[in-house]
């Protein structure tokens, strides 16, 4: 089971409030930076510099989503402006007017040579930052939130990896060439340009725009040039190709080699290039998740990559997934008498010969989940939250606090709550007895040390919700213990076997799966699903020899 974290638990730096159209306003404008960081401010006018050199048809109408909290003031260019030391906004008297219609005004920076009338400034201002403002806090009108690649175009965009265009799009399914995708690697990974005296290759010299991410990206390892002497910069790149540069700048080139490809990870895979074939195959893995196969399971590798594709592979190049090796619990399944439960497999289990309880601890004893039935009399126990509050001092729960009920279904109700030292939840069922003057209860539990109950409450949740059991005291089934037989997992002998077969739903940020080859139980981190898997969105775990598995959510009948 791999997968993600989702954009909302990312620290993305410099969040973005405002943009601005960059690459068109090149000739004309100065940059003002209203949060007054001079290295930021530098780093946006290199990037718009350097984006006015490209001077390629696709790089025109570039809006560089990274220039937050920027206005712009009427200039004339000139290359020398722009590489003129930044003064302070308090020098002039009219930065002092332009910068005064934005909040913090006073911390902001001005970077120019010329200063045109402020009129002019004012007009531009309420032309043209007004509506990128709005198309910014839009996101792009081509790529909706439901799109495939939606959460890692946006990081991208916002953190000046990849840019969009001035009518607001970011046409995903554009082609990528060789020298676009060199320098979205080198931004995201946030190497310094390299510009050596003698160029690398002879079709990328020192005069071209992408000169310097070329030479990092060479530097650094991540790409070669297509022979000794050219890198081909203006041809677009190849899925496969793709998979092999992002396997580079991951740095997983040797776990490439070392994975098994002999099982089938794509319908097309013999149209794969031997020498990409490695690397394709781990790029698809759960491990890496750099590229994602068609709706019929081909992985296209001779296809242009798409500006969707590049967004994908770098995002999931910066924040590898999480694997099941490194977050999924195995689940084994234990027995004592008449009852059985799903725990890890170092937990003890342990129990009555009159099946009216069972506990399972884990090896530290800070973990504890439970089970017991017991018959309570109304007039000691009018209510069920009379005995609750009467049985769990008893069985050494002191200062106890319980939380509100919650309906479950199928006649069950949770309760949370708090003791001296632990936390826990009961999941737990009533019987009325009228002719026996009370009623039955039946009672699950989980409880940790307080100080765990957040972070691993859900192990021994999922623990007490496994359980199974027959027993004496159940009403309609209490002839099957003293029978001599009764199965756990049978709903004839056990009408409570609803609360582990129905329930699929996570708790505390885990959820449980299991083969359903090998019937192999695991709790599953929500982070380590595997939204572009062949099969669509779930957990899968790796298969002996290659290959993965679906697995499926629940018990299953254990």
């Amino acid at each position: 089971m791999w997968g993600r974290l989702s954009t909302g638990s990312l620290e993305n730096p410099r969040p973005v409030s405002n943009s601005v159209h960059a690459a068109s306003m090149m000739s004309r404008y100065a940059v003002v930076d209203a949060d007054g960081d001079l290295a930021h401010t530098m780093t946006l006018v290199s990037l718009m510099k350097e984006e006015y050199e490209k001077n390629t048809s696709s790089a025109e109408g570039l809006v560089d989503y990274r220039a937050a909290g920027l206005l712009v003031s009427g200039c004339k260019r000139g290359e020398e402006q722009l590489e003129q030391q930044v003064q302070s906004s308090h020098q002039e008297k009219l930065n002092e007017d332009i910068l005064s219609t934005a909040p913090d005004s006073g911390k902001g920076r001005v970077h120019m040579k010329r200063l045109c009338s402020l009129a002019l400034a004012i007009a531009l201002l309420a032309t043209m930052f007004t509506p990128f403002t709005a198309a910014r806090a839009a996101g792009f009108t081509d790529v909706t939130a439901t799109y495939w690649a939606h959460d890692d175009i946006m990081y991208l965009s916002q953190n000046g990896i990849a840019v969009g265009y001035t009518d607001g799009t970011f046409r995903p399914e554009g082609k990528v060439t060789r020298e676009e995708f060199a320098k979205m690697i080198v931004v995201a990974k946030k190497l310094a340009l390299v510009k050596p005296a003698r160029p690398t290759f002879t079709d990328v010299p020192s005069s071209r725009w992408s000169y310097g991410y070329v030479e990092a990206a060479v530097k650094a390892g991540y790409v070669k040039g297509v022979t000794s002497t050219t890198y081909a910069p203006a041809a677009p790149i190849k899925r496969q190709d793709l998979a092999v540069l992002l396997v580079r700048a991951a740095g997983k080139e040797q776990t490439a080699l070392s994975a098994p490809v002999n099982a089938v990870f794509a319908n097309d895979q013999a149209t794969v290039g031997a020498y990409a074939l490695p690397d394709l195959a781990y790029a698809v893995s759960p491990a890496a998740q750099f590229l994602v196969w068609d709706t019929k399971r081909n992985i296209n590798p001779v296809s242009p990559a798409t500006r969707a594709d590049c967004a994908h592979g770098i995002y999931m190049s910066l924040f590898p997934p999480k694997t099941f090796g490194d977050s999924a619990i195995e689940l084994v399944v234990k027995n004592y008498g008449h009852c059985r439960t799903l725990a890890p497999e170092t937990w003890v289990m342990t129990g009555n010969d009159l099946s009216t309880a069972c506990d399972i601890w884990s090896p530290d004893k800070k973990m504890h989940a439970g089970w017991w039935i017991a018959f309570v009399y109304s007039y000691m126990y009018p209510t069920i939250d009379d005995f609750i509050n009467a049985w769990m001092p008893m069985a050494g729960y002191k200062e106890v606090s319980l939380g509100s009920g919650t309906d479950l279904g199928y006649g069950f109700t949770k309760r949370t709550f708090e003791a001296s030292g632990t936390k826990g939840c009961l999941f737990y069922k009533t019987y009325d007895a009228p002719a026996l003057g009370g009623y039955i209860v039946s009672t699950y539990f989980a409880n940790t040390t307080s100080d765990i109950w957040d972070s691993q409450g859900a192990i021994p949740s999922f623990v007490a919700l496994s359980i199974r059991a027959v027993s004496q005291l159940r009403p309609d089934t209490s002839t099957v213990v003293s029978g001599g037989g009764g199965d756990p997992s049978s709903p004839d002998d056990n009408p409570e076997v609803d609360l582990s077969a129905k329930w699929q739903e996570a708790i505390m940020g885990f959820e449980n799966v299991y083969s359903p080859s090998t019937g192999e139980h695991y709790e599953a981190p929500l982070t380590s699903e595997w939204d572009t898997g062949p099969e669509g969105p779930g957990y899968y775990r790796d298969l002996p020899g290659g290959g993965y598995e679906k697995l499926e959510p629940g018990f299953g009948g254990y």
